[in-house]
């Protein structure tokens, strides 16, 4: 219930309503990320038109992500159990942020978490139903988040004895098959998704990329949270094939992202199924280590109510911050200037997506060689808008010499009113004979 007055009173990030232009267009996948969360949002937004709508599914995913944590756990029922229990789930920050935010990473978390279950089960149980239990959960991860394929990975690599189990296979397989819409998708399109994220995000190496990198990982799963977690990972005994997979993952994703540092930016949410192998060894060890639970409680309460002050805060902006989740008064600003013209916006599928959600009119953006494709390159929305009068959104380094700067608060945009649009990014010169010889330049 927290959640989901948070979420309808909380305004849309930019990210969030560029999600709900996917559901608008449902369909097996999307430039940037796998359908599930699209599907969400759009349930969600069929019974809530409203920011409340959008992010209503996620927000109900949690509380059952919760239940399988418990089932992971064996079930505990003492009330001290249960009480301890729930104080690491609220501390945990990124459990609480995509507990209401509508993006990949919530359906991802929740996955993650029914996946470890029926791994647990497919361990216990060796049998065909476990096992399609199993590959319907790898198949709903990677419908998720591709980060999801990591977690498969380092759950196989912590127990290579699985390639010995025929039922094993069986679940990859079911797996597999469910997940072929999304790669049939995939290669419709010319696999706009795997060329992205394997070489669109190449950047030249900065030692801030590892270093931000580091110090976020110890901000997401609270600073305070931070060292009992260090502490109950090499002091916790490995006695299981399923804890064996708990610190797979874990270290996996950390080596992994720390190599991806070389690459570029390394965004901190990217780890954030870490948060549940988090929870479940910080219970484990706290319930033989008394003096750990009470330290475990003290700092939990603490970074609870930091995260309760933080939550208020986006809501209530009583101290100015530099958020996007109050920050749509220049939606309507622009809006009163364009006149009910389509605003077509240069670079950017975050700004023209939360204009359409909150404006309600018609948008589109353009990409030229200075930004990164989008789903905006795949759709092709821009033939409703040629030959129509609309008003031109430039960034603020727009070269547009007969642009007029204008103002939005935090936002600026380069304006420039057009007669007759005329889109012609996405025209293609194919050339069946080029010459190896050919220069630059020549």
């Amino acid at each position: 219930m927290i959640n989901w007055l948070q979420a309808a009173y909380t305004e849309l990030d930019p990210d969030e309503a560029y999600y709900w232009m996917y559901s608008k267009v449902l369909d097996w996948g999307y430039f940037d990320h796998p359908p599930f969360l699209a599907l969400l949002i759009h349930l969600g937004y069929s019974l809530f038109p409203s920011d409340l709508g959008v992010r209503s599914m996620v927000a109900l995913l949690q509380p059952i992500s919760f239940y399988f944590i418990w089932l992971l756990l064996d079930k505990p029922t003492e009330k001290k159990e249960v009480v301890l229990l729930l104080l690491i789930l609220a501390a945990m920050p990124l459990l609480q942020v995509y507990g209401f935010i509508a993006t990949p990473d919530g359906p991802l978390l929740f996955f993650t978490c029914v996946f470890l279950y029926a791994y647990k089960r497919f361990l216990e149980e060796d049998n065909k139903y476990t096992a399609l239990f199993l590959g319907l959960c790898m198949a709903a991860l990677l419908y998720s988040k591709y980060h999801g394929l990591l977690l498969i990975l380092f759950t196989l690599f912590s127990n290579l004895n699985l390639l010995r189990r025929k039922n094993f296979y069986l679940a990859g397989v079911f797996g597999v098959l469910l997940f072929l819409p999304h790669l049939y998708w995939q290669y419709t399109h010319d696999f706009p998704s795997f060329r992205y994220h394997l070489s669109g995000r190449d950047d030249l190496y900065q030692f801030k990329y590892t270093s931000n990198y580091l110090v976020n990982q110890m901000v997401v799963f609270s600073p305070f949270l931070f060292p009992l977690i260090i502490y109950a990972l090499f002091k916790t005994k490995v006695n299981s094939q399923l804890r064996k997979a708990y610190y797979f993952i874990i270290f996996g994703f950390w080596i992994f992202f720390l190599w991806a540092t070389t690459k570029g930016h390394v965004e901190p949410q990217w780890t954030a199924v870490l948060s549940i192998p988090f929870v479940l060894l910080l219970f484990q060890y706290a319930q033989k280590e008394p003096v750990f639970a009470l330290w475990l409680k003290r700092l939990s309460f603490v970074t609870i109510g930091l995260l309760l002050i933080g939550r208020l805060l986006i809501v209530f902006p009583i101290i100015p911050l530099k958020s996007e989740f109050f920050n749509r008064q220049w939606v309507a600003d622009l809006k009163d200037i364009s006149k009910d013209r389509p605003v077509i916006f240069e670079n950017s599928y975050r700004d023209v997506s939360k204009y359409t959600f909150y404006s309600g009119d018609l948008a589109y953006t353009f990409t030229d060689l200075d930004y990164r494709r989008n789903q905006f390159d795949i759709w092709d929305w821009e033939k409703n808008l040629h030959n129509r009068n609309v008003l031109f959104a430039g960034q603020r380094d727009w070269e547009c010499k007969d642009c007029e700067l204008i103002e939005f608060g935090r936002k600026k945009y380069m304006l420039k009113f057009a007669d007759s649009l005329q889109v012609s990014q996405k025209v293609k010169f194919l050339l069946p004979k080029f010459r190896k010889d050919w220069k630059v330049g020549s």
